[in-house]
This record gives C-alpha cells, sequence and structure tokens, in this order.
C-alpha cells in the first residue's frame, strides 16, 4: 500500500522522512544537514546540503499534501534565484530527481565548457574579470591585509 492512500494517522513521522532523505543525500556523497529550529523559527527550512558544488535547501513533509509555510516557500523563490537548488519534498524519491536534475546541468556545463576550449577546472574570462588584476597571483608581498 502507497502512503498517498494511507490515512493520515499512518503518515510517516517527519524526522523519520528528514533521516530517511539525509541518509539517502549521504550515500550519495552529499554534505547534508539537518536544520534545527524553535517554534519561533519555523520559517527555517529542514535540510541543508552541497552536492557537486550546488547549495541546496530542502523542505522535508510527511506526504506530498501538505503545503510550505508561506515563510518557507520564500525561502525557496529566493534560494532558487540565487542559483541554488530548493524544493519541498518528502521522499527520497524526489529527492533523488532533485540530483539527477544537478547532474545533467553539471553535464551540460561541462560539455560547453569543452567546446568553449576551457577544461572543467579552469576559470572564464568573466570570472577573471570579476577576480580583478592581481587578486589571483601567488605573491603574498602584492597582497593587502584588511583589518
Amino acid at each position: 500500500m502507497s502512503t498517498t492512500s494511507l490515512p493520515r494517522t499512518e503518515w510517516p513521522k517527519e524526522s523519520r522522512v528528514v533521516k530517511s532523505i539525509i541518509d539517502y543525500l549521504r550515500s550519495k556523497g552529499c554534505y547534508a544537514e539537518k536544520l534545527h529550529g524553535d517554534q519561533s523559527q519555523s520559517a527555517v527550512l529542514d535540510i541543508l546540503c552541497c552536492y557537486r558544488g550546488v547549495f541546496i535547501m530542502l523542505e522535508v513533509k510527511r506526504h506530498w499534501s501538505l503545503d510550505a509555510t508561506p515563510r518557507q516557500k520564500y525561502i525557496i523563490d529566493k534560494v532558487n534565484q540565487s542559483g541554488g537548488v530548493s524544493r519541498k519534498v518528502s521522499s527520497k524519491e524526489e529527492v533523488a530527481e532533485i540530483l539527477a536534475e544537478i547532474e545533467d546541468k553539471v553535464a551540460t556545463f561541462r560539455r560547453q565548457s569543452g567546446e568553449n576550449g576551457q577544461s572543467s577546472g579552469s576559470l572564464s574570462d568573466e570570472d577573471e574579470r570579476l577576480d580583478g588584476p592581481g587578486d589571483n597571483t601567488a605573491d603574498d608581498s602584492q597582497r593587502t591585509e584588511v583589518l
């Protein structure tokens, strides 16, 4: 019997779903931590994660039909707008889909970088302009200490 047909009283505890997802993320090589908040911090999302250099925040609900709070939705939108990945999830399967999307994006980026004559680990001209002149030098004497 799937959880979609279970009565609400038999849905798994959210803490079990969170643990299951964190265990799954770690098994895939992710850095993943449960974020803890008290009642006054109900807008904090449940899981902070990094996978393949991508920042991820997940809000876990014990059942797919439960919705995130307006503040949680706001945080999810802000993370996504900032280039990270954030979603409301209720299963490892949903998280697996997110990781697969990230893998696809990483593969596309590597292909495009190769087509442009850059190795996947090199800085683009744009990145070098953002760093500014001299920021990438190995000579510490050219650097100034900021107090």
